[in-house]
């Protein structure tokens, strides 16, 4: 893998070996699609009829960009960059010896990405997002990979708060394992579907998306290894157990009966209170393992290699890796929660997304249920095989069902008590070195998280609903309102990262939308002029917004920027080549994909909020959700790797700008009546 460097140091900062992949972060996509339970724009009846994945044969593939129409959306969209005509004419020369006709190196690494299209049996991009976006990656998947997602609180049991009712730190609490047990049966129902096919297949208005990566929600694990990770998953899944952390103990816990049948809340209920009695039986604790998933994949992959191969419990743990891997999912049963942190919705995130030092988790697992003693719960996600849109169709279906049981359970309580096998601890034996690689792995993931700063907001004011009466896409009104935040707080060009889903083509995942167009920079700047007339400012809102939403369909239509660029580049073979690549060898091009700002909408965001680290040390990372009536947001920013970013200042400055916009508007409508 060729690298480019950028300013190094813990966290984002390190991702400068990441540029192969344009700077991809964690974004959680717009979901575009009809979720499990939903059905909207097109028929019920219809998606009932089809198995999961009966449009499969129907979709199109990727297609390869043409290097000419490439190279002409770039060039645009790094105009606003180049802040002098200088430097634009520099890109421009440094494109033009690219695509040449004839002698233009370009060419050839087109027609080599062309024969890789035909060689690969569903997509030309797929196993080079793959591999450049994640599995070479050798940073802890830690914050700089995984996904946060917290949930609303139970409509039931709600949360343990207050002076007299919140559980003290090291307390297990049965409002904690009946929250859980009711989340783990509804995730088997999903699971079960799955297996089943019984999951209606998802649509864009009327066009079928990709479900392949349903197939990787349950059963899937990333494998540390060397030179780079794998994923290792199975679907169907024949897995009828979950691991469940707690103290940082890992137990391997069947929650399906013998046939793979769901079983009753009840059932799995007891077997989480038998969890509890092992691990606090425990006269000590075993070393925890699950903290190395937490440090350099280099330094996991060999340890783990170590643990199966070369330890005197090599056996055992070959064992226990083979269930952890081959689990359902992951369920983490916190105690040690501090009352300050597990109430307050902008803080419990804290435990969702890193849990500080990273203690009691498993970071290789797709998908970890956590649920603090207070009730509270959430899951972190390992972005590696799935975008977190498909994930969220699953939280939206198993909150669904926690909201309209009304507490109930769903599967009669005779069901699976008698058949199951009582959880088992899964053992430890551990050598010094191992032990200090654990200590020290704790201590940089508290390093890490320590220099995040990570803020939500819910904004009341207004929300879908108002945006389209005032005749503008949520989405692309939403972006303009992100870029005038960033300007009026840092008043310079902001390179601009949007998830845009291409799951109407086989295997489909994500491309870039490139959100700071020159309309875009022009609207930021002259709204923040006192001079601009209210007219002008709404007819610029106007043109950034239908350039945007131009930019979002042409990525959705797989005609974007980067994940061509990014082909075009994993064909180069030498130094030597890439001397000769001149468009990526020009200084625009490394800034171009450092994205400040790494955006994505998940709206509406009815059951849960969600975030991401920022892309680099001097970046943003914002997710939104826009319902009818409000917006959610999460902000983060490295506070310790930056002295100009402020994730407190810029969720501030986003909902000015949401508020000085209206206004505007308003004040524009009232004018022409």
């Amino acid at each position: 893998m060729l690298s480019l460097t950028l300013k190094s140091g813990p966290g984002a900062s390190s991702r400068g070996a990441r540029q192969l992949a344009s700077h991809y972060r964690p974004h959680l996509p717009k979901p575009t699609t009809t979720y499990l339970t939903s059905s909207a724009a097109f028929s019920r009846r219809h998606q009932r009829r089809l198995s999961t994945f009966a449009n499969q044969d129907q979709l199109p593939r990727l297609p390869v960009p043409s290097l000419e129409a490439t190279a002409e959306r770039y060039l645009r969209s790094i105009s606003p960059i180049n802040t002098t005509p200088e430097r634009q004419k520099q890109s421009e020369e440094a494109v033009s010896a690219f695509v040449a006709p004839g002698k233009g190196f370009g060419h050839e690494l087109q027609t080599r990405l062309e024969a890789h299209d035909r060689a690969e049996p569903y997509s030309w991009l797929e196993d080079i997002w793959l591999n450049k976006g994640y599995l070479e990656w050798r940073e802890p998947i830690f914050i700089n990979v995984s996904w946060w997602a917290q949930f609303v609180d139970s409509p039931t049991l709600g949360v343990l708060a207050g002076a007299n009712r919140h559980p003290a730190p090291g307390q297990f609490t049965e409002v904690q394992l009946k929250r859980a047990s009711a989340l783990i049966q509804y995730f088997t129902i999903v699971s079960d579907k799955l297996n089943k096919e019984e999951v209606p297949p998802e649509y864009l208005r009327k066009q079928p998306l990709d479900m392949n990566q349903y197939r990787y929600q349950f059963s899937t694990t990333r494998i540390a290894a060397m030179p780079k990770d794998h994923i290792v998953h199975q679907h169907p899944t024949p897995a009828r157990h979950i691991i469940v952390m707690a103290r940082d103990q890992v137990f391997q816990v069947e929650v399906l009966g013998p046939r793979g049948e769901v079983i009753s809340q009840v059932a799995i209920q007891e077997q989480l209170r038998q969890v509890v009695k092992q691990v606090e039986a425990l006269p000590e604790l075993d070393p925890a393992v699950g903290s190395l998933t937490t440090t350099n994949r280099d330094i996991w992959a060999q340890t783990r290699d170590q643990l199966r191969h070369q330890s005197s419990a090599s056996a055992v743990h070959r064992t226990n890796f083979t269930a952890i891997d081959s689990a359902l999912f992951a369920v983490c049963l916190d105690d040690q929660v501090d009352p300050a942190t597990a109430v307050d919705i902008n803080r419990s995130k804290d435990h969702f997304f890193h849990n500080f030092d990273g203690r009691n988790r498993w970071m290789d697992k797709s998908l970890q249920i956590i649920v603090l003693n207070n009730g509270r719960a959430g899951v972190n996600g390992e972005h590696t095989a799935s975008d977190a849109a498909t994930p969220g169709g699953i939280f939206n279906a198993a909150l669904m069902m926690e909201e309209k049981s009304g507490g109930k359970d769903l599967v009669p309580s005779s069901s699976g008590t008698q058949s199951l096998t009582p959880p088992r601890h899964l053992r430890w034996q551990v050598e010094p070195s191992t032990r200090q690689a654990i200590a020290d792995a704790r201590q940089r993931a508290l390093a890490t998280s320590s220099q995040l700063g990570t803020e939500l907001a819910h904004f009341n004011d207004y929300g879908a609903q108002w945006i389209k009466q005032a005749q503008f896409s949520p989405d692309s009104f939403l972006q303009m309102a992100l870029q005038l935040a960033y300007y009026r707080l840092h008043r310079q060009p902001c390179p601009t990262y949007e998830t845009a889903s291409i799951r109407t083509f086989l295997h489909g995942r994500t491309e870039t939308c490139r959100s700071f167009s020159p309309e875009a920079a022009e609207f930021v700047h002259k709204f923040m002029d006192p001079s601009t007339p209210t007219a002008t400012k709404v007819h610029l809102l106007q043109r950034a917004i239908t350039a945007h939403r131009s930019l979002m369909l042409a990525a959705s239509e797989g005609q974007g920027v980067d994940r061509h660029l990014l082909g075009l580049r994993s064909m180069i073979r030498n130094p030597e080549e890439q001397a000769r690549a001149t468009l990526f060898n020009d200084p625009t091009y490394l800034q171009s994909i450092s994205f400040i700002l790494s955006t994505s909408n998940l709206s509406p965001g009815t059951y849960f909020y969600g975030g991401f680290a920022p892309g680099v040390a001097e970046g943003y990372g914002s997710n939104y959700s826009i319902g009818p009536d409000g917006i959610k947001l999460s902000v983060s920013s490295w506070k310790g790797l930056s002295q100009s970013t402020d994730a407190g200042a810029f969720k501030d400055a986003i909902l000015d700008s949401l508020r000085d916009i209206q206004a505007v508007v308003d004040q524009s409508r009232s004018a022409s009546t």
